[in-house]
């Protein structure tokens, strides 16, 4: 008898010992801040991996829930991507420069599409777009209205949209975190946003900012820039799919064929442009030519692989090249979509001034990345964009560099 009571007593004290866990595990998690939760708990990362399963931080934050209220079906078709890995995995790292955006999230009159194997977590009002857990990186985009639907016209919006999201990326900017690239806007006919960017000692904060017909709407990218570097290229594909409810949905093609061995790194063809030069490869041809808009491109089978597009911005006053900069992209070149990305630094390059930045362009035949960088000549600003393949980054860079040393100005 004396047995059986021992026994029972075990597993009583067994039992209340794994409450007492599973409760300080909760209230752990419920004291960490949102951008910690994924790197703080090895022991289920580890368990990720011998699963092969998808597993979501913001189902163990207390008063967060799986929530599919935002999505719409708007029987769009699949985004290109370059995914390749198990639809029942986490992505793997270099997926992410050009993940499927085919889940599509309606909010404040706005379309956009995020990734597959990304869900949508809410608290109250609150949304959280969360990226699958893995090793490599740590993921997630916060959603924030900056006000109620309606509090503004549609015309208000779009004209204050950089004064709101810049007081509304100061506001961010304290305890620890600091901007390291104030708002840029993203210029554009149909789709009115920016981005800014914050960092603290871990985790980056890239703010993108989207004027709806309703609302002005922050995405807040959160990563933990100690594993990866992706939030530029997630939120250049995050705006290629967007849309407010009255514009037509935009169509973008990608290819993520190898194109190294076409790509000629050499440039020796000089290309005179008034009060400055620049060399450019000689299977480089001149496809568009006008006062204040020239392009150059290298196709390959009818497919264009890298492309120079040069625009002059004529000066307004008061205009600076940081003006300008913001001038040369979203659609200012139709039927492009052209963003910038990441930080915008500022650099000399044979005594002169430029601005320089990463950049994609979208279109409907072709997707490039790049670089951009804007320059003061003068009447007029110069704004040259030069990509080339998805493919071939690297040799895109090694390009680029020999193009805009070759700059000369008289």
């Amino acid at each position: 008898m004396k047995k059986i009571f021992i026994i029972l007593s075990l597993v009583f004290l067994v039992s209340c010992t794994g409450k007492t866990k599973e409760n300080s595990y909760s209230n752990n998690l419920s004291k960490n801040p949102v951008s910690s939760i994924k790197s703080s708990d090895d022991k289920k990362n580890k368990k990720n991996k011998k699963n092969n399963k998808l597993e979501y931080a913001y189902d163990y934050m207390d008063g967060y829930k799986r929530d599919k209220s935002l999505y719409v079906d708007r029987m769009l078709g699949d985004y290109p991507s370059d995914v390749n890995s198990n639809k029942d995995m986490a992505y793997e790292k270099e997926e992410l420069k050009n993940l499927d955006y085919n889940k599509n999230l309606f909010i404040s009159m706005y379309n956009i599409r995020i990734p597959n194997r990304s869900l949508v977590f809410s608290n109250d009002n609150s949304y959280v777009i969360d990226f699958p857990e893995s090793d490599d990186y740590e993921i997630s985009i916060k959603i924030d209205k900056l006000f109620k639907d309606g509090d503004y016209s549609e015309n208000e919006l779009k004209e204050k949209l950089l004064e709101f999201s810049s007081k509304n990326t100061m506001d961010k900017a304290k305890d620890g975190k600091n901007i390291t690239q104030p708002v840029v806007n993203l210029y554009s006919d149909y789709k009115n946003a920016a981005y800014s960017i914050i960092e603290d000692n871990k985790f980056s904060y890239t703010n993108m900012y989207v004027a709806t017909p309703a609302n002005i709407i922050n995405f807040e990218i959160i990563e933990n820039k100690e594993k990866s570097d992706d939030s530029s290229f997630i939120m250049s594909d995050l705006l290629s799919t967007s849309y407010p409810e009255s514009e037509d949905v935009p169509i973008v093609s990608k290819s993520f064929k190898d194109y190294g061995d076409k790509i000629n790194l050499y440039a020796t063809k000089k290309i005179n442009m008034g009060n400055f030069s620049f060399k450019i490869p000689a299977d480089m041809e001149n496809t568009q030519k006008s006062d204040l808009l020239t392009v150059f491109e290298k196709q390959v089978s009818g497919k264009t692989i890298n492309q120079v597009i040069v625009s002059k911005i004529k000066k307004e006053e008061n205009m600076t090249i940081k003006d300008a900069f913001n001038k040369s992209q979203g659609t200012s070149i139709p039927p492009s979509y052209i963003t910038s990305m990441g930080k915008i630094t500022e650099e000399k390059i044979n005594d002169k001034t430029f601005l320089r930045s990463k950049a994609r362009i979208y279109t409907e035949q072709f997707s490039l990345e790049g670089e951009k960088v804007v320059f003061e000549e003068g009447d007029y600003f110069v704004s040259m964009i030069l990509t080339g393949p998805l493919k071939n980054t690297a040799k895109t860079i090694l390009l680029n560099s020999n193009i805009i040393n070759s700059l000369t100005f008289k």
